[in-house]
């Protein structure tokens, strides 16, 4: 069996800027980017001056994810990062790092968001590449 490695994203942001992060990790990693990286991996909040790691988690739903820490999307307070994520920006810091280790699709976690992106891919494909699964 062959090892698949992942890709690396690296970026430091401000507050008022993660939306617009949100929406370029959607680009790479999202149901619409036709990329070959899995919406999941490992992903890790940093302070960009000391490169002390603050957080690390694990999302099948990177983009989701990256929404929910920073209060983009709703989420319980116990089950997300965001008020952590404001008091830092508030007492810390302007900015903030964030880094994704996104796995191959080889390596997708089965995720609602997984299974909407085969079939989105499946749907968009063309006639001429989609096939039966009874033919060869």
């Amino acid at each position: 069996m062959k090892a698949m490695w992942g890709t690396f994203l690296l970026e430091v942001y401000r507050r008022q800027h993660a939306r617009d992060v949100r929406d370029a990790i959607e680009r790479v990693l999202g149901l619409e980017s036709a990329s070959s990286w899995s919406t999941g991996g490992v992903y890790v909040f940093w302070n960009p001056d000391t490169r002390e790691p603050l957080y690390v988690g694990i999302a099948g739903d990177m983009p989701g994810r990256f929404a929910q820490h920073n209060g983009l999307r709703g989420c319980p307070a116990s089950g997300c990062k965001r008020d952590q994520i404001a008091k830092y920006f508030a007492e810390e810091c302007d900015w903030l790092g964030y880094s994704v280790i996104a796995l191959s699709s080889l390596s997708q976690p089965s995720t609602r968001h997984s299974v909407t992106r085969s079939a989105w891919r499946i749907a968009n494909s063309s006639s001429s590449t989609r096939r039966s699964p009874l033919k060869p």
